[in-house]
């Protein structure tokens, strides 16, 4: 078969859509070396960012969403040539001329919590979203509840909808198979670096509100207040939109950070706190327990889906669920870093990769 893949996401770094391309794809040639891919990218500005891709043109998204997901012109195979099924991405969905289309949808945030968006950003979903239930031979959703969710509000037939779920990068496998003592020093490295100290808390998100970020500041004041031996709160994270947080004693925003740091920046702290108001996956949770962080995140959705039974789940509304949730996590820190482990076990690329290519052929 000849695979087309849109890989236009992977320009993007520190999101989980760019993850999602920048390891599934080398996942799927590895495996799918019976196939030949033909990888889609457009950028202007980070045209330069397009690594991934082996077809490139010199158009900003932002047209291309225009002639795509509005007047849905210019069919795919225009630009990636002839090919027997094409992988979309999740903000835009061309048309074709003959190929089958698989598309992702990591998630419905923008159409279920259009609050949490820019009005942009919720328009393209929806434009987008129109062709999709039109055109789309089969959709990859990242969890059952993001597969309920298109089932649910986007009225499409459970039939067309596979989940396929993902993992964390090989930066956190590689991490955490290195001995103790080399652990320990780059955790030390990174500390020092970053000028953190060894009692801290993990905040890993897009600054936006769904994030839940106002909560989670609030709820770190209450543990610290309460002489639990944490000192710090640490964000990670791309500058999102929303209500800008004041300054706060203890509270250090390091924004992006390299994918060779944050591992060993996961592996130190006490804990990740992840009371997200909604996912289509969570990433951040197997990121952490691969490399032995407990977990607090949400009681609802994909994050206890994911989660399983090896995190501290809260309500994500209430500051004090939070709170006792993280000394909660903080008590039993061995017993959920062992669960932990066990449970993102059950995952990797290359069950993504074997799934997704499965599907690719059930339509060849």
């Amino acid at each position: 078969m000849r695979i087309g893949i849109d890989v236009t996401a992977s320009i993007y770094h520190g999101t989980g859509v760019g993850s999602y391309y920048r390891l599934l794809v080398p996942e799927l040639m590895k495996q799918g070396k019976n196939h030949e891919f033909v990888l889609l990218g457009y950028a202007l500005r980070r045209f330069s960012r397009l690594d991934l891709a082996n077809k490139k043109f010199p158009f900003p998204p932002r047209f291309m969403e225009f002639i795509w997901n509005h007047l849905h012109v210019l069919p795919v195979e225009m630009l990636a040539g002839k090919v027997d099924v094409f992988h979309a991405w999740d903000y835009l969905q061309p048309p074709a001329s003959k190929a089958r289309i698989v598309t992702t949808i990591h998630d419905l945030s923008a159409i279920k919590f259009p609050m949490y968006h820019h009005l942009s950003t919720v328009t393209a979903q929806e434009h987008r979203l129109r062709w999709v239930r039109r055109e789309a031979d089969l959709i990859i959703a990242d969890s059952e509840t993001t597969k309920k969710d298109i089932v649910e509000l986007l009225g499409i037939e459970p039939e067309r909808v596979r989940v396929v779920y993902l993992a964390a990068g090989a930066a956190f496998g590689e991490f955490k198979e290195q001995r103790a003592k080399s652990k320990e020093q780059e955790v030390t490295r990174v500390r020092e670096k970053y000028n953190i100290g060894e009692n801290y808390l993990l905040a890993v998100g897009t600054m936006e509100p769904r994030k839940n970020l106002k909560r989670i500041v609030e709820a770190f004041l209450g543990v610290r207040s309460k002489e639990s031996g944490v000192r710090n709160l640490i964000v990670v994270g791309r500058a999102g939109w929303g209500e800008q947080l004041k300054p706060t004693e203890g509270v250090n925003f390091l924004g992006l950070v390299s994918d060779t740091d944050l591992p060993a920046l996961y592996a130190g702290a006490q804990a990740l706190i992840y009371p997200s108001l909604y996912e289509g996956f969570g990433l951040p949770i197997l990121e952490a327990m691969t490399v032995g962080c407990p977990v607090v995140t949400s009681d609802l959705g994909s994050l206890k889906e994911i989660s399983g039974k090896a995190a501290i789940l809260v309500d994500p509304e209430n500051v004090e669920s939070i709170v006792i949730g993280i000394q909660t996590a903080l008590d039993k820190r061995q017993s959920l870093i062992n669960r932990g482990y066990q449970r993102a076990g059950d995952f990797s690329w290359e069950k993504t990769a074997k799934q997704t290519l499965d599907i690719y052929e059930s339509l060849g």
